[in-house]
């Protein structure tokens, strides 16, 4: 998918994907998840290893002993919390922090991609449909990143997006009258330009168009297992 000038008259700047979250989907899609390699991943971001120390070390898991490795806390939490944490921290850091007209739309949009991500990863548990819940959460976190992609590039149209959501247009529809685009079809030219499988880019291009929200029960539309109706529907619980 071309992106750049064909739909809205300049190119955009996009961020690079971190490290950590790249080396982690690299993990999933070639199904290595040894507590080694995800030791040595995590200790390639300083910031990130001082975090996972600290949510070892917090009032939550209240274990009796200090951690004070990486590897000791795998032991005791587990490869796949620690993948979900390293995702989490990893996603957080894709956009620097600014102030500006966007910075409440940027929080709201933080948390709203968490709780789809943990809604999504609990429904492909509770509903057995055969999809890895890890791949399912990452999933989540992304489907909305071309909505921070759009704000950061269009600094100066915030104010008529701003003004366009005002008048009880959706987001897609505001985000097209302003950008020339709308979040789903740039987080999909997202995930083509990083590479990302394809079922994160089709997620992120159809998660408004899934069918699991229409009629009957979840297990029953989620029949054919797919990833765009499983963050579908976790994206409008989340709301």
């Amino acid at each position: 998918m071309v992106f750049p000038a064909q739909h809205s008259g300049q190119s955009l700047r996009l961020p690079s994907p971190p490290t950590v979250l790249s080396r982690l989907l690299t993990m999933l899609a070639e199904d290595r998840s040894s507590a080694s390699e995800l030791a040595e991943v995590t200790l390639e971001d300083p910031g990130l290893t001082a975090r996972i120390l600290r949510v070892a070390n917090s009032s939550f898991y209240n274990f009796s002993n200090k951690i004070e490795t990486v590897s000791h806390a795998i032991a005791l939490l587990g490869c796949q919390s620690i993948r979900i944490l390293c995702a989490s921290e990893s996603f957080l850091a894709i956009f620097p922090r600014r102030k500006g007209s966007f910075t409440h739309l940027f929080k709201k949009y933080c948390k709203h991609s968490l709780i789809t991500a943990l809604l999504a990863k609990i429904l492909a548990e509770e509903l057995g449909v055969g999809i890895d819940s890890e791949k399912v959460f990452i999933a989540g976190l992304l489907h909305d990143i071309g909505k921070p992609v759009l704000w950061y590039n269009f600094l100066d149209k915030a104010s008529l997006y701003h003004d366009l959501r005002s008048r009880d247009l959706s987001e897609r529809e505001a985000e097209r009258l302003a950008y020339g685009v709308d979040h789903a079809e740039a987080g999909a030219w997202v995930a083509g330009e990083w590479g990302l499988d394809s079922e994160f880019s089709k997620t992120m291009a159809y998660h408004h168009e899934n069918r699991a929200c229409c009629n009957g029960t979840a297990a029953q539309t989620l029949s054919d297992h797919t990833m765009v109706e499983l963050i579908g529907l976790a994206n409008i619980l989340s709301k």
